[in-house]
């Protein structure tokens, strides 16, 4: 199967540029899932990623009384879903100011493209370990964001990993979840 990249301003405000925050809160709640909720209570469980536990929804617990206190009370679907919508924000806002700082405008970013950028910000905080695929993100080229060329200049394959309990690094289902959310829209697929 080969792709092809659609290319075209009339392709981009058409077909793709209408992604929203809703369906980015959608697309976080599906990849980060949750694994402890009682009735309308969500309490902690531990995280893949090791450390502190999760509540869920990708939210990672900060300190031990946190924790302490969410093992004792939980957090409501309300402050769940709030806490989501926030570091979601914030995400967004860490990615525009990403591209501010590089000299791109925001307002010529595709939004879907735009959310790609903030789910690398929700998941480790920034998006400088990544200058080439950020790179091509912000400038909506799609095909260079896919290619996976170890040998290019700058080239670092995102991909999140979690360790099983022999220790053994394993691919995470949300790395494939990205591509079909974010990606694959802008690609024709070839047989």
């Amino acid at each position: 199967m080969r792709f092809r990249v659609f290319t075209g301003s009339k392709f981009f405000r058409d077909m793709v540029s209408d992604y929203t925050l809703e369906e980015y809160l959608s697309y976080l709640k599906r990849v980060e899932g949750y694994k402890n909720k009682v009735g309308e209570t969500f309490y902690p469980y531990d995280s893949p990623e090791g450390g502190f536990k999760t509540i869920g929804y990708g939210y990672k617990i900060k300190s031990l009384s946190e924790q302490n206190a969410l093992e004792k009370g939980g957090m409501s679907i309300l402050e769940v879903e709030q806490t989501l919508e926030h570091e979601a924000i914030l995400s967004l806002m860490h990615a525009k100011n990403h591209c501010v700082a590089k000299g791109v405008k925001w307002q010529d970013v595709d939004d879907r493209l735009k959310h790609a950028l903030a789910d690398y910000c929700f998941n480790i905080g920034n998006l400088r370990g990544f200058p080439t695929t950020s790179k091509c993100l912000m400038n909506n080229d799609v095909k260079g964001a896919i290619e996976d060329d170890p040998t290019r200049e700058g080239f670092k394959h995102y991909e999140r990993v979690y360790k099983d309990p022999e220790g053994n690094r394993k691919p995470l289902g949300r790395n494939k979840e990205f591509y079909k959310e974010f990606l694959k829209p802008y690609l024709n697929e070839e047989a």
